[in-house]
């Protein structure tokens, strides 16, 4: 699952445990769910989900759960593409219809989702507490590798 808004769209606020960045927001599913955020002066940063805290918009312009692009407003509409959570997407000029929004990714990419599944915020993982101030150290740091003799 993944996706990608384009276009003159909102911007997205990401707050990662690395700082906070503000862009176009891509999710994808690989392996492992990765976040890529398209700043306005075009720069990519790219992060593993894990290493995000959350998403925010000013509007409910983000997918709260992964869920497929339809090519018609109705659960038994031919699914495109499966959007990921977190996906930020572009509305059309196309009118609501009943339940469902008509939105565009990947600049071309146009179909329907439920517009209850928008929002303006997706918590990836818990915000560090205070007490956790401190980096996450890493496995070389916690077991440093030990010289050997040959």
């Amino acid at each position: 699952a993944f996706c990608v808004a384009m276009g003159e769209s909102q911007s997205a606020f990401v707050n990662t445990k690395y700082g906070s960045i503000e862009g176009n927001v891509i999710v994808r599913q690989f392996d492992e769910l990765v976040v890529t955020i398209k700043t306005s002066d075009q720069r990519l940063f790219q992060y593993y989900a894990g290493d995000v805290i959350s998403v925010t918009a000013p509007t409910k312009i983000l997918a709260g759960t992964a869920v497929f692009l339809r090519e018609e407003p109705s659960e038994s509409a031919l699914p495109t593409v499966e959007l990921a959570t977190g996906c930020q997407v572009e509305f059309t000029k196309d009118a609501p219809q009943g339940d469902w929004v008509n939105v565009q990714i990947w600049g071309n990419n146009v179909g329907w989702i439920p517009h209850q599944i928008l929002t303006d915020a997706v918590q990836f993982r818990p915000a560090p507490s205070k007490d956790d101030s401190h980096q996450e150290q890493t496995e070389a740091q916690v077991n440093p590798p030990q010289a050997t003799k040959e």
